[in-house]
């Protein structure tokens, strides 16, 4: 499975899912235009990569600033 990483900006957080180690980063300001289409591969990444899982899954989350619309 792929890892993903995608860089931060004013209104997403940066993102660090990696495969081989188990740690799932996200982390900065969370207030993108259209919260479904940004958060909705992360939570098909996590649905997937949590079903194929072998060991610990380390999430670590530190955001800034979160709207409902990215819950």
């Amino acid at each position: 499975m792929d890892s993903i990483n995608i860089e931060g900006t004013p209104k997403t957080p940066s993102v660090s899912f990696e495969a081989a180690t188990g740690k799932l980063v996200i982390k900065g300001r969370s207030i993108p235009e259209n919260s479904i289409e940004f958060y909705k591969p992360l939570v098909d990444w996590i649905d997937k990569y949590t079903s194929e899982a072998k060991g610990v899954v380390e999430v670590n989350m530190q955001l800034e600033y979160f709207n409902t619309s990215s819950s």
